[in-house]
């Protein structure tokens, strides 16, 4: 039986609506992107492996890959450049294939991403820390299973949440093994967009909320979650 978190679940629009990013990014980190130069078309080549090339669909590890990789790129502009380069430096020096997975970042962040991009980039003190502050804030919207894997990701509910690195509730989670690995109401299986298609179509929070034996405030998360997405 196929590992749940690795079956190719989301479109890339669809995900990047989860994660609070551009869709164009997200594309280009997965499947890469043709430009033109001054000597011709070149293209940039994939940063992390989708789950399915055709159709381009990703996983839900690929969610979590694409988490952490945001949280160096919002905090510090690092050149694509430096984040290619630090993936072969894990694979090389650390063995580590897939380093945007959290038990790969949690044993490979400090020498990797602080002391590598500390060089390539030239990072200040100051940034190094802010840095440090944006992974650890990423890393508390995922829980991991006894094995260290990723289990549960928790999305940020605002864009604006996420550009402030505040970690602040974790009302909405995503979890491959429950309900069909969709946005659900953090501690039920109730999917986020049940739930405003039930309000949209005329029926009031207080109800909803007594359905689902839920209280208002989580009906008000799934509602926010999917209008800000």
């Amino acid at each position: 039986m196929p590992d749940p978190r690795e079956v190719p679940n989301y479109g890339p629009t669809q995900a990047a609506r989860y994660l609070r990013m551009n869709v164009s990014t997200l594309r280009t980190w997965f499947f890469g992107r043709k430009y033109e130069t001054a000597a011709g078309r070149s293209l940039f080549e994939p940063l992390i492996r989708p789950a399915s090339e055709g159709p381009r669909l990703l996983s839900f590890n690929n969610l979590i890959e694409a988490h952490m990789l945001l949280a160096l790129r919002r905090v510090h502009d690092v050149p694509m450049s430096a984040v290619r380069e630090a993936v072969g430096v894990a694979a090389e020096r650390l063995g580590v294939a897939r380093l945007f997975l959290l038990d790969s970042l949690e044993t490979a962040f400090g020498e990797v991403f602080i002391e590598h991009y500390g060089r390539v980039v030239h990072l200040r003190r100051t940034q190094q820390i802010a840095l440090r502050d944006y992974f650890e804030a990423h890393l508390q919207r995922v829980t991991l299973d006894e094995l260290s894997a990723p289990k549960e990701f928790f999305p940020f509910l605002r864009a604006s949440t996420v550009f402030h690195g505040e970690n602040g509730d974790r009302p909405i989670s995503i979890n491959p093994r429950l309900g069909f690995g969709q946005p659900v109401v953090a501690g039920t299986g109730v999917q986020t967009a049940v739930i405003t298609e039930r309000v949209n179509a005329g029926e009031d929070e207080e109800s909803v909320a007594s359905d689902y034996g839920m209280t208002r405030a989580q009906v008000r998360a799934a509602i926010v979650f999917e209008e800000a997405a």
